[in-house]
């Protein structure tokens, strides 16, 4: 197995943290669909720092968040972080469908950004920095 690539990623992990990692990579590459429980942030359109903390990844510098069920329509998305800097932004739907990918700067001037989701699905959010970065508040609702 790729333990050392895993360890890579995640320092100090263990041997049973890296089979449950390749068990839930195998399972996106077999059935191709996202790997995620059923933990959504409530199918709600705004969210506070608190609410998001828990979708940091471990670098501090990304968040992968479920954004839970959306509908067929436009949508508008802001994000208010604690840092200008520039974001990689990427909404993905459960199937790997991109809707959203685009590069954005984000500090206390909230950015605005618009996207068309095709197909009722459950959608992800993943925002990525190059330096560590907290997100004060998400809002994300349709126009």
């Amino acid at each position: 197995m790729a333990f050392s690539h895993i360890n890579r990623y995640i320092p100090n992990s263990s041997k049973i943290q890296a089979t449950e990692l390749f068990t839930i990579l195998k399972h996106m590459k077999t059935q191709c669909v996202v790997f995620f429980p059923n933990i959504y942030l409530h199918n709600k359109t705004s969210w506070l720092k608190k609410e998001l903390v828990q979708y940091s990844l471990p670098s501090k510098k990304s968040y992968f968040i479920p954004l839970g069920l959306l509908k067929k329509g436009m949508y508008k998305l802001r994000i208010n972080t604690n840092k200008s800097q520039l974001y990689t932004i990427v909404i993905i739907s459960k199937n790997f469908e991109i809707v959203l990918d685009t590069y954005s700067t984000s500090c206390k001037d909230i950015n605005n950004l618009s996207y068309k989701v095709n197909d009722d699905n459950e959608y992800y959010l993943r925002i990525e920095g190059r330096n560590k970065f907290i997100i004060i508040n998400i809002n994300n609702f349709t126009r």
